[in-house]
């Protein structure tokens, strides 16, 4: 079976990672997440992202997450396994963990 991927940032990835980047590297990680299509949050995603909250418990940030990803038919990618699991949410991939 072949994958074909397509990475997109959201809104919410951008200002998270901006706001990780020191002064020195943001122009660089500006430039990175500028060659990628970026997810805007819109009103359709904003009404799914509160049925989320409100029917999966899960916390704004990453409802709209979960939001933008089902919105485009994408798999949402990431690490947090406290809010998502790929058992309860078919549509993630859980890249990697990190020990503690």
């Amino acid at each position: 079976m072949t994958y074909l991927w397509r990475t997109t940032w959201s809104v919410i990835t951008r200002a998270e990672v901006l706001a990780g980047a020191s002064d020195e590297d943001e122009p660089a990680v500006r430039s990175l997440l500028d060659s990628f299509d970026c997810l805007d949050i819109t009103p359709a995603v904003a009404d799914l992202a509160a049925l989320l909250c409100r029917t999966g418990r899960l916390r704004q940030p990453d409802a709209f997450q979960a939001a933008l990803a089902l919105a485009h038919g994408l798999h949402l990618v990431t690490r947090n396994t406290k809010c998502f699991s790929e058992r309860s949410h078919p549509f993630v991939s859980i890249s990697h963990t990190l020990s503690s």
